[in-house]
């Protein structure tokens, strides 16, 4: 529950504003993410993060989404 009030709150300073003054908004995590991470990961309910985020997000959703990969092999050399 503290991710999606971080992104309630993320949503009310700084996105909306930003949107209402027509500015390009990038975000590094958002609806994807939650679904990677704590619905497949975590095993957290869609049900619940779809309705919590129905309720925070207000019909806002990303135009587009970028998906970043890696091969492992390279991922575990940075690391």
């Amino acid at each position: 529950m503290l991710y999606l009030a971080a992104r309630n709150e993320h949503l009310i300073d700084k996105i909306i504003p930003a949107i209402k003054m027509k500015k390009i908004v990038i975000c590094d995590r958002f609806i994807d993410s939650t679904l990677a991470y704590q619905v497949e990961g975590k095993k957290v309910s869609k049900k619940l993060v779809d309705s919590i985020h129905q309720h925070i997000l207000r019909k806002i959703k990303p135009d587009l989404t970028f998906i970043l990969k890696v091969n492992i092999n390279k991922a575990m050399k940075r690391i």
